[in-house]
């Protein structure tokens, strides 16, 4: 019986990184990389993390309607090879971004470049 038990656990872990690796998006049916948007707003939330860093913006629309856009970027690893740390950038910063929006339009944008008064991340 614990043999069983073992091999049915072992088959099912086997199934589970590639059903986890399968649900990672890819970036075309999300975003449009023919077009690019630029956002400028102020820092709310920033998290340095896999599979994407993220960050919130407040941005101030046409109408003087308050927005949070959503930025994605590269993640832990690949920031920190390029110099980002928890505390390269500062809630309450106004930042910004240059980046790929989504197919749908809504307040969402893959990052191509980010600056506030200094180049964060060339795009």
């Amino acid at each position: 019986m614990t043999l069983r038990c073992t091999l049915f656990l072992a088959v099912l872990m086997s199934l589970l990184p590639n059903r986890v690796a399968n649900s990672h998006h890819a970036f075309s049916p999300v975003y449009d990389q023919a077009r690019t948007v630029t956002i400028k707003g102020i820092l709310t939330e920033f998290r340095l993390v896999n599979p994407h860093a993220m960050m919130a913006i407040d941005v101030v629309d046409q109408t003087g309607k308050h927005v949070t856009w959503t930025v994605e970027m590269a993640g832990l690893l690949s920031l920190s090879r390029q110099g980002w740390t928890n505390n390269t950038v500062s809630t309450g910063e106004q930042l910004t971004v240059t980046g790929n929006p989504t197919h749908t339009g809504s307040p969402r944008i893959s990052v191509c470049g980010i600056s506030s008064h200094r180049q964060l991340l060339a795009g």
